[in-house]
């Protein structure tokens, strides 16, 4: 796993992201997305600027993904074995803006998490195996090391929890139903 600083930063902006494809007046098929994906290895642009932040261009075989949600890009990171979901972001310090964690589960369930070891609030989003968002829990505070922390247990099963700053939700104006896109690197497979 890289850690965000490893991160290849690159200088030429490339539009591939549909969102701003759409902006830009140019109409880009998810097939061609998807293309791009496996053939190019990336997908987002050098600095794709949205109302909040602006972005790097990442390669998604960096080990990295990046999630849109309603226009707003997310660059991931990917936990996808026992141990790094386990682990999560417990004993970070805090997320920079636009980045985030992504969960990813062998197939759809109830997944429940908590805040155990955690130093930072954050916003908490699950997905089914379409990206449809079925259960967001906002503002989850931290629990340190106390083992008295509260469980957060979605009421329908999800393939895929993003993790994020706190206000994320609100700022992205997210809610129950929206669908979101998860572009992850080759070998990854969505849905």
């Amino acid at each position: 796993m890289h850690s965000i600083t490893s991160i290849r930063l690159k200088w030429v902006a490339l539009v591939v992201v549909a969102s701003l494809a759409v902006v830009a007046g140019l109409l880009l098929s998810w097939d061609s997305l998807q293309y791009s994906v496996r053939e190019e290895t990336y997908t987002v642009t050098e600095y794709f600027t949205t109302t909040a932040f602006i972005y790097p261009r990442i390669d998604l075989d960096d080990g990295y993904g990046v999630v849109v949600v309603n226009g707003l890009q997310v660059v991931v990171e990917i936990a996808d074995t026992d141990v790094e979901r386990r682990r999560g972001l417990s004993g970070r310090d805090g997320l920079e803006p636009g980045f985030g964690m992504l969960f990813i589960f062998p197939s759809e369930g109830v997944y429940s998490f908590w805040m155990y070891r955690m130093k930072f609030p954050i916003d908490m989003i699950w997905m089914d195996s379409g990206g449809r968002v079925v259960y967001i829990v906002e503002d989850a505070q931290p629990c340190g090391d106390s083992l008295v922390c509260p469980v957060y247990t979605p009421d329908k099963p999800a393939k895929y929890v993003l993790e994020v700053n706190a206000g994320f939700v609100k700022m992205a104006d997210l809610k129950l139903g929206d669908v979101v896109t998860i572009l992850l690197p080759v070998g990854y497979e969505v849905g």
